[in-house]
């Protein structure tokens, strides 16, 4: 079976250097934009992280890694059929993509980025893009906090994860 592609849910260029490739951790190796993470078994040659020596803050990173589990009361709720994209045109570049002749920050130098319109899931409020993403995963399996501001829990083949409501 082919391994899930992490990338997509690492952070963006211009945002959180640390973040921008996939990392291991003891056995895990994860992926994460900080509003969703990704969890899958280690994978060979990824980047390996020392929490405690770092410069990462460790009690935040395993006060999250804590949140990737499931809770008795969880129950699996379907992801809506069609998650529109919502493109709106990056005010800082005026929608050309450069910002002095390099690509914007703000919009990767796309021109445009991803409104995080909200999708309610099982009473919660989610980002689109960021559902989007999680549907592209196999087998998912989505357990909304329902109604709290709690990170939702998934499940795929091979990993799991949580995501941030809005």
């Amino acid at each position: 079976m082919k391994a899930v592609d992490l990338l997509p849910f690492c952070a963006k260029y211009g945002s959180r250097m640390l973040l921008q490739q996939p990392f291991t951790v003891g056995e895990r190796t994860y992926a994460t934009d900080a509003r969703v993470l990704v969890r899958v078994n280690r994978i060979a040659g990824v980047y390996l992280v020392n929490v405690t020596n770092s410069g990462w803050n460790a009690i935040k990173f395993q006060a999250c890694l804590a949140m990737v589990a499931p809770l008795p009361t969880d129950i699996a709720v379907a992801l809506p059929d069609a998650i529109p994209e919502v493109l709106e045109a990056c005010d800082v570049c005026d929608g050309n993509g450069l910002r002095n002749g390099e690509p914007c920050p703000n919009c990767e130098g796309a021109g445009h980025f991803e409104q995080h319109h909200p999708i309610d899931v099982g009473g919660t409020s989610y980002a689109g893009y960021h559902l989007r993403r999680l549907a592209a995963l196999p087998d998912l399996a989505f357990y909304p906090r329902h109604g709290t501001d709690e990170p939702a829990y998934f499940t795929f083949t091979r990993g799991d994860g949580i995501l941030m409501p809005l």
